[in-house]
């Protein structure tokens, strides 16, 4: 599979790698990936943070400032999966 046309998908990719840990939730979370219906985040509820990137998810920013903060997903549905 073409790595370039995977890396197409995702709204912005940070430190090399896409995990990072919520500081409000708790959770380790990955993406944001642009889907036809909206943007999706993935929550893990069983991975190590260790040396993760620390930043509030997309869903709990939304939740403390409104739809405007998120400048990836500028309006759209956001969808938030938990494994």
């Amino acid at each position: 599979m073409n790595q370039g046309g995977m890396m197409n998908k995702y709204v912005s990719i940070l430190d090399g790698h896409n995990l990072r840990f919520c500081i409000k939730c708790n959770f380790v979370w990955e993406g944001p990936w642009d889907k036809r219906d909206g943007v999706t985040i993935i929550k893990y509820s069983n991975l190590s943070s260790y040396r993760l990137k620390r930043k509030q998810c997309l869903k709990c920013e939304r939740e403390i400032n409104g739809k405007k903060t998120n400048i990836y997903i500028r309006g759209k549905r956001l969808v938030t999966k938990y494994y």
